[in-house]
Order: C-alpha cells, then structure tokens, then sequence
C-alpha cells in the first residue's frame, strides 16, 4: 500500500511492508523507517516516548 506525502522526516511517499520481523512503513524518498506494532487489533505506530523535557527517547 503506497500512502503519499506521508513521511515524517521528508514528507515523502510512504510504502506499507511486512517482512519476517513484521509490518513496517518504508519512505520512498529518504528511506526512513518506522515499525507498525499491533494495538487492541489495530496496526499502530511504534515512535519513540518523548521525556518531560521533550528531548526524545531511543527505543530498540
């Protein structure tokens, strides 16, 4: 599934995959990466938890 203008880095043209780790959004333009996680039945984002200081968190 191809989602346009949807990158969160470049605002690029964003493609849903899925591989042998699971489903993830590959953009077309810079290649940024972000992993779907499953939530109550529905495919969601997994993006790093922000501190109280808004400095972001590195999650593996």
């Amino acid at each position: 599934m191809l989602f346009f203008k949807a990158c969160l880095r470049c605002k690029g043209d964003v493609h849903r995959d899925r591989d042998m780790y699971g489903e993830y959004l590959k953009c077309l333009q810079c290649g940024h990466m972000v992993d779907l996680v499953k939530v109550h039945g529905r495919m969601t984002m997994d993006v790093p938890a922000e501190r109280d200081s808004g400095e972001r968190v590195k999650v593996a």
